[in-house]
Formats: C-alpha cells, structure tokens, sequence
C-alpha cells in the first residue's frame, strides 16, 4: 500500500504504539487497512513492534500486516529491525516464525536486523544471526 496520512491509518498507527488492542481490533474490523505507511516507511506493524507489543504485533499479523513489507536495500527499517534495535526478543522471534527475512537489508546504514540488536542486545543478535545463518542454508 502506498504512503498515506489519512485520519484512519494514523489513528490505527498510534494505536499499536500505544499497545492499545481493543482500539486496534476496532478499528481493523472498520476496515483500516493494516500495510499503509508513512513518510518513513512505518506501518502499524512497525510501530508495535518499535514499542514492543507483542499482542498488538499478532492482531495485526492475523489480519495481513506484511511482515517483510519493504524491497531490500530501502532506507526503511522492517518490523524486525525495529524490534531488534529495541531488544524486543518476543517478538522478533514472532516476527522470524511468521516468516520475516532476518537477512534483509534497510535502515540508514542499509544492514540486518543483527546489526541493529548487535550493541545493547547480545541475546537478541545471537537468535538473529542464527536465522540468517539458517536463512542462507534455505537458499
């Protein structure tokens, strides 16, 4: 889906922030399509998985939110980049299970979600970097 700014998506992109469920259960049911982003390449799976809200994260997965939605290379990060570079373990190990590319490449400086979990997030890095290592075998 395209950028927008339309009072519905940026009312359902708070609510996952915010980690408020009920209101993003609502306002999926209205009908609010859950892969519309900003002008930073934010969807409401981003901004779940930014502040953490696994719940919110599984909600919007359910209804279709793309979990990879980004071509490589963007300067956009995907869902599991934000969850690693916040140490997030829940749900970027949600996000690998529902099939989310840990080799993929975004964000400024155009690296994997490891490098965004490397600093502060030992733990989270090693689970990443086992999945690419995975990942690569697959391909």
């Amino acid at each position: 889906m395209q950028h927008r700014n339309d009072t519905p998506a940026v009312a359902l992109w708070c609510a996952a922030y915010a980690g408020n469920l009920p209101l993003v259960e609502r306002l999926i049911m209205e009908g609010v399509d859950v892969n519309v982003w900003d002008g930073y390449g934010r969807s409401a799976l981003t901004f779940a998985a930014d502040a953490g809200h696994l719940a919110v994260a599984q909600r919007l997965v359910a209804a279709g939110a793309w979990v990879d939605p980004f071509e490589e290379d963007t300067v956009f990060m995907t869902p599991l980049m934000c969850a690693a570079d916040r140490g997030h373990v829940a749900i970027a190990e949600y996000l690998l299970e529902q099939g989310a590319d840990p080799t993929r490449h975004g964000g400024t400086g155009l690296v994997t979600a490891e490098f965004y979990a490397r600093g502060q997030h030992a733990y989270l890095a090693a689970i990443l970097r086992r999945a690419e290592d995975g990942w690569h075998r697959q391909a």
